[in-house]
């Protein structure tokens, strides 16, 4: 007799579990939802300003807090005026607050290189890009930065920017540098796109500051892939 008594007890206590346990697995889900969209975003991707990083069709996955900014990041920013993401754009991130950066006309006047002066130097150096999808052209739209006339990068990189130089020829091109030169200021970054001659970015809408920029990309999906549908779901797009 005690030992039916004693199975009804176990069976009554394993049903009154059930439902707490049940209450504990939501609340802990709906705990890492909200996790999960408070440091989470996700965008489709329209356009070509991207290639060949990023292709028109796919999609990308983007930290939204907590992630460190670095040369070369590919971030989203809100260039609405309202800041209502009407206006999202994505971009790489070329130069951060304290840097100087300098556009420069090729020889044959038909290219332009880029080069910066990173916080904390007074030198120049040529930024190396192996992401874009064609050399930078002289006849788009650098919007009110101007172009630096051709000069040999032994030239460009060898003087201080913000000291004189004996040199004459030196000296007159440092001046035409620090005149063209684009101070970003603190808190700002610097954004292009990867497909240079078809892209709007810091040329027109200039400098952005940290806080208007949406998230920093961490993973690129393809469109109607498993991840970007179970996103797609996920965000209701």
């Amino acid at each position: 007799m005690n030992s039916i008594a004693n199975g009804e007890s176990l069976f009554s206590e394993k049903e009154s579990r059930a439902p707490t346990a049940i209450l504990y697995f939501f609340i802990v889900l709906l705990i890492g939802l909200l996790l999960f969209f408070f440091f989470i975003a996700y965008s489709p991707i329209n356009g070509e300003s991207m290639e060949n990083t990023i292709y028109d069709g796919q999609s990308v996955v983007l930290q939204r807090r907590g992630y460190t900014l670095r040369r070369g990041d590919l971030v989203t920013a809100d260039v609405s005026d309202k800041q209502d993401g009407s206006h999202n754009i994505i971009k790489r991130v070329i130069g951060l607050g304290g840097d100087r950066l300098l556009f420069v006309r090729s020889q044959n006047t038909r290219n332009v290189s880029l080069y910066i002066c990173k916080k904390g130097d007074t030198r120049l150096s040529y930024v190396d890009e192996p992401y874009i999808k064609e050399p930078m052209r002289a006849n788009v739209s650098y919007g009110d930065y101007a172009l630096l006339s051709y000069a040999p990068e032994d030239l460009l990189t060898s003087f201080d920017l913000d000291t004189e130089n004996a040199d004459p020829r030196t000296e007159e091109l440092r001046i035409a540098a620090v005149e063209a030169c684009i101070p970003i200021q603190s808190s700002h970054v610097f954004l292009l796109g990867d497909n240079r001659n078809n892209s709007s970015d810091s040329r027109r809408y200039g400098t952005q500051p940290t806080d208007r920029l949406v998230g920093k990309v961490i993973r690129i999906t393809d469109g109607g892939s498993a991840l970007d549908n179970m996103l797609r779901f996920l965000f209701g797009i």
